[in-house]
């Protein structure tokens, strides 16, 4: 651990992210944020899905935001 830096720099990016969302959109949602910083971190998640689940997901978050 000595040799390793204390920092908090993927915590910094996130909420730069987080607060650049927010200016672009500023009436959206704190869920609807949420679900766009959670797309742009995780690449492989729904790409890790079967093809029929992934329309099922889609689908589901389409009519529900």
């Amino acid at each position: 651990m000595k040799h390793c830096k204390i920092t908090s720099l993927w915590s910094e990016h996130e909420f730069g992210d987080l607060d650049f969302s927010q200016f672009r959109q500023r009436h959206a949602s704190l869920h609807y944020h949420s679900g766009i910083q959670i797309v742009k971190q995780n690449h492989t998640w729904l790409a890790n899905k079967s093809v029929s689940e992934q329309g099922k997901l889609l689908t589901t978050a389409r009519t529900k935001c």
